[in-house]
């Protein structure tokens, strides 16, 4: 899975982190990233990773062409 990236995120605190997790969603390995799906929201679907301690990374799954992607948001 392509992994594209909002403009304005800022991964430098959770480099490292971020990157596994990253990598993880690009092989299709959501419960390496321990992804959960987000309920109650009115618009869209969005998904969280844990990327350690209290730190999450927020991100959508989005089709390109006919490829889907992980858009990662925050």
């Amino acid at each position: 899975m392509k992994i594209l990236e909002y403009i304005g995120l800022d991964t430098s605190r959770v480099d490292a982190s971020y990157r596994k997790v990253a990598d993880a969603i690009a092989r299709h390995d959501f419960r390496a990233a321990q992804v959960k799906k987000l309920a109650n929201l009115s618009h869209g679907k969005f998904y969280r990773a844990k990327l350690g301690g209290a730190d999450r990374l927020l991100f959508s799954l989005v089709r390109h062409g006919d490829e889907v992607c992980a858009l990662m948001l925050e």
